[in-house]
């Protein structure tokens, strides 16, 4: 038969729950980590669209690209800084002074309660290093998300710019 007394052991099931889903949630993200996502960056001066592609990471990844035009092929590495979200802990407790002391209620008891916000937006700076002599420098802004998504500007060692889209 199941009591309606709570016997202090609800708010750990609560939070043990809570806990576990937050641990799924960042198994199924770091899965994703290392993932190339492919995007397009372009050189504005005559529209050449070269192939582009970013590494998904926590802060730090792979670029690649290649221009169809001149053939020539590129890697290179991104930092990121994230911005937003955070970390709230929150303490209450159920000491109550006009309360009488059970079992079920003992002055002091409480709990913890920790809630984590993910970043809101990342901004990185890369470098994409060619085989011909080309090196293209990157300003990015990114939105993280199930689906990280980014826009950016670039300059190259000639003085060509670009834009990249991820």
């Amino acid at each position: 038969m199941q009591s309606d007394v709570d016997d202090g052991t609800r708010p750990r099931q609560i939070f043990a729950m809570k806990y576990g889903l937050v641990v799924l949630i960042t198994a199924l993200l770091a899965g994703c980590a290392g993932t190339m996502l492919p995007g397009k960056l372009y050189a504005l001066s005559d529209a050449t669209q070269l192939k582009f592609a970013i590494e998904t990471s926590r802060g730090h990844g792979k670029m690649t690209a290649q221009n169809p035009k001149t053939g020539e092929t590129f890697a290179g590495e991104y930092t990121a800084i994230l911005h937003g979200g955070g970390t709230t802990v929150t303490q209450a407790s159920t000491f109550n002074p006009t309360q009488r002391v059970s079992p079920t209620n003992m002055p002091g008891q409480g709990f913890t309660a920790t809630s984590y916000s993910p970043p809101t937006e990342a901004t990185a700076r890369g470098i994409l290093i060619g085989d011909q002599g080309t090196s293209i420098q990157l300003y990015l802004n990114i939105q993280p998300g199930i689906r990280l998504r980014g826009t950016g500007k670039g300059i190259d060692n000639k003085g060509e710019r670009y834009q990249v889209q991820f």
